[in-house]
């Protein structure tokens, strides 16, 4: 009789628990290191990481911010319609002030108030129904693992 199956098992179950206990370890990690913040891309919300200390340069997802969220680099939005947007209302509402207008519909906002640019993102994503994207205009670093 062949009693390979039951060491082989045994191999696998071992090897299983140390993977799934190395991937909380790293799990735990990111939490001390990153803090969760959600974007409007496209009409979709994503979750970014946002690094705490402005010396981690460590990928955290595909989002990954360089910036801290006290920064204040501005805020990238478009609007599903821009019909009967009132653009100086969304500033004087929200303490942004307009750059520029892209050719492809994104606004770019400065910065002004006392808030950080992802409170910004935050405020606008609860009470703007009109809005398809908003963002912090952050560099972002879209490098494939």
């Amino acid at each position: 009789m062949n009693k390979t199956p039951l060491p082989l098992a045994i191999l696998l179950f071992l090897l299983g628990s140390t993977f799934a206990i190395s991937d909380k370890t790293d799990i735990k990690m990111a939490e001390k290191t990153y803090t969760e913040a959600i974007i409007l891309d496209e009409g979709i919300k994503r979750i970014i990481h946002v690094p705490k200390d402005a010396n981690i340069t460590s990928k955290a997802s595909t989002y990954e911010a360089i910036q801290t969220p006290s920064k204040k680099e501005g805020v990238m939005v478009s609007f599903r319609k821009t019909d009967g947007i009132s653009i100086g209302a969304f500033e004087a509402k929200y303490g942004l002030k307009l750059q520029e207008k892209l050719a492809i519909g994104y606004y770019i906002f400065e910065n002004i108030s006392d808030k950080s640019d992802m409170e910004i993102v935050q405020d606008i994503i609860k009470n703007e129904s009109a809005v398809k994207t908003v963002k912090p205009n952050w560099e972002k670093k879209n490098i494939p693992r």
